[in-house]
């Protein structure tokens, strides 16, 4: 058994795998007090699971992929979101600019 190694249930690896990936390293390589992991979770995984909370965690990642321009729509029967963007709009600003800057 090694205990050098963390684990952690992320968000962003649905959303953008690279993102997960960088912070499963960044995690091992630097252990959870880093600046990097810090600043992901505050403003990638606070505002995501606050999503989640009010959508539940498929309409959620479902959400958030179409802020990447990905489709929104499901086949029927599964559901499709149906949001007011303004009810989310700090979260998904949080999410996109720091996605988008790393």
């Amino acid at each position: 058994e090694n205990n050098n190694y963390f684990e952690w249930l992320n968000g962003s690896s649905i959303v953008n795998p690279k993102l997960g990936k960088d912070f499963c390293s960044k995690l091992n390589d630097e252990g959870p007090d880093s600046i990097y992991i810090k600043n992901y979770i505050d403003n990638f995984e606070v505002p995501f699971f606050e999503i989640v909370k009010k959508m539940g965690w498929h309409m959620a990642h479902k959400y958030i992929l179409s802020k990447y321009e990905y489709s929104i729509f499901e086949r029927f029967p599964l559901p499709t979101p149906s949001v007011n963007d303004s009810v989310f709009s700090e979260q998904i600003d949080r999410i996109l600019k720091f996605s988008d800057e790393n």
